[in-house]
């Protein structure tokens, strides 16, 4: 908190996540992620899957499963320049147009997509 600002991991996060299920149980863990969190919880399924029992990952950034992926990439980039460049404020700023104004709500959508693992049941409600 005191250094340089630096890129987050999601595979950091997802650490965070299976050191703090490992302190507080050894049974696998209902899991809900929503946002940059269903990010998180999909890489604790998938890197110790024997913690999850069941998952839930709501409008996880993922754009690779819409059809205008390039599109969404495009924008998301756009947002981490403009934090390495004007910082948290304006990041957060784009961030909200990129949502909510330029007529830019996602063009395709899919309802939820849900992938069955050997440990898991995964659902992803992207976009809504």
């Amino acid at each position: 908190m005191t250094g340089p600002a630096a890129d987050q991991s999601v595979a950091d996060f997802g650490r965070d996540a299976h050191l703090l299920l490992a302190a507080l149980t050894g049974e696998p863990a209902y899991v809900l992620g929503m946002s940059g969190g269903a990010l998180t919880a999909l890489d604790l399924a998938a890197r110790h899957p024997g913690q999850v029992r069941a998952l839930i990952a709501h409008e996880p950034p993922i754009p690779e499963i819409l059809d205008d992926a390039a599109h969404w990439r495009a924008a998301f980039q756009d947002v981490r320049d403009t934090y390495r460049e004007q910082g948290r404020g304006a990041a957060m700023g784009r961030f909200a147009a990129t949502f909510n104004g330029d007529g830019a709500a996602p063009r395709s959508t899919p309802h939820f997509v849900t992938v069955h693992s050997a440990s898991c049941r995964w659902t992803f409600i992207p976009y809504s």
